[in-house]
């Protein structure tokens, strides 16, 4: 196994030419020989500083790490008593967590594409490898690890946000599916967050209102903002309306703060019911009624009701 460990900029042994911080790989190989090979690639990269550890097994790897800061493991596979994803997945593990690019002899598409499931960055031939290739490698896995580091950092940033929030807060996965709620809207709804992870817009939005107002995604995935009043059903089968507002986030989520409007509706219908009857009580008088404007001009009269 390879360790690349990145330290702050400082003198080291690289041509003058290079004023870039020396990227510290562990190596993690299957015998010296394969360690040696490794390192005498990386030291070829003139232009690119490397300083490199070793770690003969995966238990030595994860103490050397913990240890130092190492910026990338080079983990070849087979290890030696451990399966083939364990080792990656125990990397991928730490806190800070190093990149990983697995090197080895195995042509198995389907174990390349777990590996990178797994958490590794890239999966390399041995076979096919150059110092070229290797150096190249490196720092495109670097670049990526990177991005990823930043992104979870603004993900766990926004995720606080969003749960501390007044606010119901549910976010889609995309079209509907995948679902992330804050605490304010499992409480609306009654459900655990990993309950409405698996639940669609079918599951809480009562059955005529989805289909008299279907969901409007091509609209939201072109960049509109909407604002829809719904009826929504609760965990224990009782509704409730809402007004939701509907956006797209710039990583292609669809982010909807739920409002409950329960009381608001309330007010409204007690208005109404308000209006209606004074328009009666002005409509069938026993006496004649008439409106004046603040100016003192009638807006409107009304004759008593025959009878």
């Amino acid at each position: 196994m390879t360790l690349i460990r990145r330290e702050p900029s400082q003198p080291h042994a690289v041509p003058e030419q290079s004023a870039q911080p020396a990227v510290c790989v562990l190596l993690t190989a299957g015998g010296d020989e394969s360690a040696t090979a490794l390192e005498q690639y990386l030291v070829a990269a003139n232009a690119s500083p490397f300083q490199v550890g070793r770690a003969a097994t995966l238990e030595d790897a994860l103490a050397l790490i913990q240890a130092a800061d190492y910026d990338l493991v080079l983990l070849e596979l087979p290890l030696v008593g451990h399966k083939r994803l364990d080792a990656i997945a125990a990397l991928c593990a730490l806190d800070p967590q190093p990149a990983v690019i697995v090197l080895s002899n195995d042509t198995d598409e389907e174990l390349a594409v777990q590996a990178v499931r797994a958490g590794a960055q890239d999966y390399l031939l041995t076979s096919e490898l150059s110092a070229r290739a290797l150096v190249r490698a490196i720092h495109a896995a670097l670049e990526r690890h990177d991005r990823e580091r930043k992104l979870r950092e603004s993900e766990k940033g926004y995720r606080m946000l969003v749960e501390e929030a007044s606010e119901a807060i549910i976010i889609f996965g995309g079209l509907g599916y995948n679902a992330i709620a804050n605490h304010c809207a499992c409480e609306m709804l009654g459900y655990s967050p990993e309950e409405i992870a698996n639940l669609t817009l079918a599951d809480v939005v009562e059955a005529s209102d989805l289909a008299e107002k279907p969901p409007r995604y091509d609209a939201v995935l072109r960049g509109e903002r909407l604002t829809i009043e719904r009826m929504l059903v609760r965990k224990d089968g009782t509704m409730f309306p809402i007004e939701a507002t509907t956006t797209l986030l710039k990583d292609g989520r669809i982010e909807c703060i739920v409002r409950d409007i329960t009381e608001r509706k309330r007010t409204e219908e007690a208005l109404r019911q308000s209006e209606e009857q004074f328009r009666n009580a002005f409509t069938y008088a026993a006496t004649g009624l008439s409106l004046l404007s603040l100016d003192g001009s009638i807006c409107r009269s009304m004759r008593p009701s025959p009878g």
